[in-house]
């Protein structure tokens, strides 16, 4: 889809201050509503609808991720450089047969830590090197 189609959806929907990101999928808005789960099964319905895609719609409130930058493990590491970190978003928590998975993928200096609703993920040769993607 395209992205000036799809700000246009959330503006449609009532969202102020839309703005995609590149290709991504990704959007910035602001909304009356707090919830955010409402907002993603609302999100995704009007997608299905609007563009016949069923997609995941993951809401993310700024507080959540002003918590995940400070939070992220890594920093803490004199070693690691911010350009190395990347953080993946899950809809629930990670489950042990998922985090089992990712430590097969954890090659080198590659490596990732489970947070609340996200993985934590370090890339010392960059994340387009490294096995530990959404893939």
């Amino acid at each position: 889809m395209k992205m000036d189609a799809l700000n246009q959806l959330f503006l449609t929907l009532g969202h102020t201050q839309v703005s995609t990101y590149i290709q991504s999928g990704n959007v910035l808005f602001t909304s009356l509503s707090e919830d955010a789960e409402m907002l993603s099964t609302n999100i995704a319905a009007a997608i299905q609808k609007e563009f016949g895609y069923e997609v995941p719609v993951l809401v993310i409130t700024k507080e959540y991720l002003k918590s995940l930058a400070t939070s992220n493990p890594f920093l803490k590491r004199e070693e690691v450089s911010v350009d190395e970190l990347h953080v993946t978003f899950l809809k629930e928590a990670a489950i042990k047969e998922g985090i089992e998975k990712c430590k097969l993928f954890a090659a080198g200096t590659d490596e990732f830590r489970e947070g609340e609703k996200a993985l934590y993920i370090r890339c010392s040769h960059g994340y387009g090197n490294t096995k530990l993607t959404n893939t």
